[in-house]
């Protein structure tokens, strides 16, 4: 149950489904996701067939851990959970970082310079994409009681769902997507390892995304650095959340 103490074995994404009712997970995806109530009795039968499966499951530990963020407001369009390798976040997480000393405020008055200085700088151990992720090893991911408690075990549970399940409830679909997107991956790896003049040549950059479409900006120039230096604050104040909460929970992994 959710609020152990140390103790008590650690818990996993597994034990967390165990403890959500499968309504509430529909609910949750419902709203999330603006679904028409006409959806339900199918959404229903697809989630309750897919928890159960999970309950049937073996959980893998791969040395990772799940951590709810709850950003700007704590808005459902806002939460995360995030996906961290336990060993990266204890060894590369910055604890005496600038970012996790900046207010919001502050962010607000910084200049454009310190602004593009600041969006670039990462004091956390990067989060991991999780949505083509074997089942079983989603299922072994650690998770913290009073983070949970913090973020709320249904919407914890229900963007977990939501993530496993964005492309299908079909194993062997899911296994064909997961394989189209590590052959893609591997591509982009190999462009960027090229020379700067030949990387633009063959990787699809917004630029020419737009080009392609004939859609161009006209926007005069000091509106889109407006755009993009209020886009790079919201970044760095997420990044601020971000460590925050991090920096709450770090010393309970």
């Amino acid at each position: 149950m959710i609020g152990g103490n140390d103790s008590e074995m650690k818990q996993t994404v597994k034990d967390l489904f165990a403890e959500c009712p499968v309504e509430e997970i529909v609910n949750y995806i419902m709203d999330i996701d603006d679904k028409d109530e006409s959806e339900r009795e199918e959404l229903t039968a697809d989630y309750s067939a897919f928890v159960k499966k999970l309950s049937e499951r073996e959980p893998v530990d791969t040395g990772y851990i799940m951590l709810g963020i709850l950003y700007g407001d704590g808005g459902k369009a806002e939460k995360e959970t995030c996906l961290y390798n336990k060993k990266e976040l204890l060894e590369n997480t910055d604890r005496d970082s600038e970012i996790g000393k900046l207010t919001f405020e502050e962010v607000d008055k910084l200049s454009d310079e310190e602004t593009d200085r600041l969006a670039v700088v990462y004091p956390v151990s990067k989060n991991h994409a999780y949505e083509y992720v074997l089942w079983d090893e989603i299922l072994g991911y650690e998770v913290l009681s009073d983070n949970i408690k913090e973020f709320g075990l249904i919407p914890f549970v229900s963007e977990i769902a939501y993530k496993m399940t964005y492309f299908g409830f079909d194993e062997d679909e899911l296994a064909e997507i997961r394989e189209a997107f590590q052959i893609t991956m591997g591509e982009i790896d190999k462009a960027n390892a090229l020379p700067e003049d030949e990387r633009d040549k063959v990787i699809f950059t917004a630029d020419r995304a737009a080009a392609s479409f004939s859609f161009q900006d006209n926007r005069p120039f000091e509106e889109k650095e407006r755009e993009r230096i209020l886009t790079a604050k919201k970044a760095i104040k997420d990044k601020i959340i971000e460590y925050n909460t991090v920096m709450r929970f770090i010393d309970e992994i």
